[in-house]
């Protein structure tokens, strides 16, 4: 019984995460970054948008402190992580770490955008308060 709570703490945080990380991904199917903006291309009816970097306000990265530095951390929660983009019209974007590796890089793309890092050791896209 002990072996099976010890596992559940350690896999049901995991899940909670995956499991959200996928919800956020369903919409979108990929994401372009270039020099002056980013395209959003969506799986439901193919359409693409496009945000020029002008048109964001801000960048919320929520992410692990030690996984913002380059760091491998033995938490697999930690791996997880978000990134919220608010447009100047107050629509929200929120791309995931499942969209490929090298998210945090194309968002180190975007010039002129403020980005607020939130350093976390449990990075949920859906508060639970």
């Amino acid at each position: 019984m002990a072996f099976v709570l010890i596992l559940a703490i350690g896999i049901v945080p995991n899940i909670i995460l995956l499991v959200q990380y996928l919800i956020a991904n369903l919409k979108i199917s990929s994401v372009e970054f270039d020099d002056s903006g980013l395209t959003l291309q969506f799986k439901k009816d193919g359409q693409s948008h496009r945000y020029n970097y002008s048109d964001i306000r801000l960048i919320e990265l929520y992410k692990a402190a030690g996984m913002d530095k380059g760091n491998y951390s033995f938490n697999p929660t930690e791996k997880y992580y978000f990134a919220r983009i608010i447009t100047r019209d107050k629509s929200k974007i929120v791309l995931t770490s499942l969209l490929g590796p090298d998210l945090s890089d194309a968002l180190a793309l975007i010039a002129n955008v403020p980005i607020d890092r939130t350093k976390t050791a449990f990075a949920s896209i859906y508060p639970f308060y």
